[in-house]
């Protein structure tokens, strides 16, 4: 019998071929938080963003990290040189493109399940299946179960940031594994951000739709090994998706 230990929330940006990259003053497109245990329950906690970089482009040099148990830290950018009051710039990685490094160390008050969050207001304009995406915030979560065993989260190797083109097949693969031996499962989900009329944060992006495939295409994800498969993407434009990655553990005899 398996348990399941945590999960990660990967958000995946998919640019289609002949898009052109209107920059205005929003910034994010994709991320993931992950964490490393240092000892006992103390957690180094890592989240990394992929934005918009060009003039008037929103940028953080600092950003709130929600450890899930009601405390949480201002995490200072740690990549790039430095230019930031505090921090430093991110790293370019194409044009147009940057990554984004933030941690902090917390230390837990015991075992229990911990949903850490991260929840900015500037999300890019003009994804194709978030409405009115410029005004949907953006949020991403990620899962943390403090058992009697070390855990720590899977680590993703490649980045969430793809290019698919128009009536071709597309693939994408997080690249993930686990230093701790866990079994990884993976899964489509929907984005998450606020509800407008409530202010709710954390739910489903109201009116986020799945990227369309055609009537017998396909857009699934093997749950085995990570494979995401588009075919194929009918409409030229960015989209957002997200995947779970989930790690299980054998329970012991």
């Amino acid at each position: 019998a398996f348990y399941m230990l945590s999960f990660v929330r990967y958000f995946l940006i998919i640019a289609l071929f002949g898009i052109t990259l209107s920059l205005k003053a929003t910034h994010n497109r994709a991320g993931e938080i992950t964490y490393k245990l240092i000892s006992c329950y103390t957690y180094s906690i890592t989240l990394t963003t992929y934005t918009d970089d060009g003039p008037s482009i929103a940028d953080r040099c600092e950003l709130t990290i929600h450890f899930g148990d009601g405390d949480s830290c201002i995490a200072s950018r740690e990549n790039g040189i430095a230019g930031c009051p505090t921090a430093s710039l991110g790293v370019i990685i194409k044009p147009y493109f940057k990554k984004n490094v933030y941690s902090c160390t917390h230390t837990y008050s015991g075992m229990g399940s911990f949903k850490i969050y991260m929840f900015d207001r500037n999300r890019n304009s003009g994804v194709i299946n978030i409405p009115n995406s410029v005004n949907q915030p953006f949020y991403i979560e990620s899962l943390l179960v403090i058992g009697a065993k070390p855990n720590n989260s899977s680590v993703l190797t490649i980045m969430p940031i793809d290019e698919a083109a128009f009536m071709k097949c597309f693939y994408h693969n997080p690249g993930a594994y686990d230093i701790d031996g866990d079994s990884l499962s993976y899964e489509i989900t929907t984005c998450k951000g606020e509800d407008p009329l409530t202010s709710q944060i954390g739910i489903t992006i109201p009116g986020y739709s799945y990227p369309y495939s055609g009537a017998s295409g396909v857009f699934s994800i093997d749950s085995l090994n990570g494979t995401l498969a588009w075919c194929a993407p009918q409409q030229v434009g960015e989209f957002n998706i997200a995947i779970i990655i989930k790690e299980w553990r054998k329970l012991s005899c």
